[in-house]
């Protein structure tokens, strides 16, 4: 994740900042924090006057949302006229301090399980529970491109319940491994509550665990556009 971030951050200043230009220069300050989290900071100057970008574009949506969402880190990046700078804090349990040195296949998706109710229309809220952000951003670009009006995207177990609590997905996919969780206690609620869910995974010997946790089937990862068109329409 933190290789992705630091990749984008370089190719922009190699681009349109400090990199670009023979007298700028790039400062990067790593630093241990007052928990054990990894401190960095990132400072430019001397490049071309810098303009903020007009829209958001996936290169920016990576450096601003990967450490947060994929880590619980954070992430704050500044468009200052004299050179970008950018802060980024990577909680300690994703971190080894070395002593005396610095840091260091096809689509499938499984029918449902069980018949689906369907009134011919899309759902228009979806909650999507994804712990990779290329995932999550990807998926998210599709449900919106299909028509689908509110998506929220949440990273953990603990997100998603919080986020329950205050809507009504009419529809929710679920990554069934959230790094060291699954997704079962989201599964729950949502049953409870009568709201189907897929459950999504890139292992595909799931079947009977989708008909015990009531899903309504299984898309396997990698899956697309066409594979979310098909259980939108289910």
């Amino acid at each position: 994740v933190l290789a992705l971030v630091i990749h984008e951050m370089v190719t922009n200043s190699a681009k349109y900042g400090s990199l670009s230009d023979s007298s700028g220069a790039l400062d990067i300050r790593i630093s241990e924090g007052p928990s054990g989290d990894l401190e960095i900071a990132w400072a430019e100057s001397g490049g071309p006057p810098v303009k903020p970008p007009q829209r958001r574009g996936f290169g920016s949506t990576i450096i601003e949302r990967s450490v947060p969402h994929e880590l619980g880190g954070q992430a704050t990046i500044d468009y200052n006229l004299s050179g970008v700078t950018a802060r980024f804090s990577i909680p300690r349990e994703f971190v080894t301090w070395i002593k005396g040195g610095a840091p260091d296949g096809a689509s499938e998706m499984v029918l449902p399980t069980k018949p689906a109710t369907s009134n011919g229309e899309i759902p228009q809220s979806v909650l999507l529970v994804e712990d990779s952000m290329i995932i999550a951003l990807d998926t998210e670009d599709c449900l919106k491109e299909l028509g689908v009006d509110t998506i929220r995207v949440e990273s953990t177990v603990a997100g998603a319940l919080k986020a329950l609590e205050g809507l009504t997905p009419e529809l929710a996919i679920l990554d069934y491994n959230l790094g060291n969780e699954s997704s079962e206690k989201v599964a729950e609620e949502l049953s409870r509550r009568e709201i189907p869910y897929w459950l999504a995974t890139g292992y595909g010997e799931m079947g009977d665990r989708i008909e015990e946790m009531g899903a309504q089937g299984l898309l396997t990862k990698p899956y697309g556009k066409e594979e979310l068109k098909s259980i939108l329409n289910a």
